[in-house]
């Protein structure tokens, strides 16, 4: 592998790392955003609740001022059972409504984690992997240019024993032992 190979290979593991965290970020926005977003309509609809509440009560006192004056109590009583257990309906229906946006945004804030989770140990391996073809094609390297110099040493004939034992070579205008 040559050494412009390693580097391309390096940019592209640097550029996929970087690509991984913008995706990480995204989906924690996003997530955020659609979170807010299930808190508005959940708080806009309970005020459309209470406004509605506001508009039936004031229909039944209304209603229940008529009946009063023909003598109809009893209608309007009935009445106001009604409109209590319609309210309390419409109470249950609010909670559980905000529960399930509170659950989605758990589940949602979870996604993003197990999200940047993912794309961190993915970016950690590639880098890893990176950083080993790099110092692997390094030590590639270099035993390929110390055989070189013994292989020119070689075809000069420039190879003889030491003085203080071991070969030695003449290479650029001195000496060098090999061993």
């Amino acid at each position: 592998m040559a050494q412009q190979d390693v580097e391309t290979l390096a940019v592209q593991v640097g550029m996929f790392a970087h690509n991984l965290k913008e995706l990480s970020d995204r989906v924690v926005m996003e997530s955020h955003q659609a979170t807010q977003r299930m808190s508005q309509t959940a708080q806009n609809l309970a005020l459309t609740a209470e406004s509605a509440g506001k508009q039936a009560v004031e229909r039944l006192q209304q209603t229940a001022a008529g009946a009063i004056v023909a003598g109809a109590g009893v209608a309007t009583g009935d009445i106001e059972r009604r409109l209590i257990a319609c309210a309390g309906k419409v109470e249950i229906s609010t909670n559980a409504l905000e529960q399930r946006i509170h659950a989605l945004s758990m589940m949602h804030t979870a996604n993003a984690w197990k999200a940047f989770v993912a794309a961190t140990l993915g970016s950690v391996a590639v880098i890893a992997m990176a950083v080993y073809v790099v110092w692997h094609a390094h030590q590639n390297l270099q035993q390929v240019q110390w055989v070189e110099q013994i292989n020119a040493a070689e075809a000069a004939g420039k190879l003889e024993p030491c003085s203080e034992g071991g070969i030695c070579v003449y290479v650029n205008k001195k000496w060098v032992r090999l061993n």
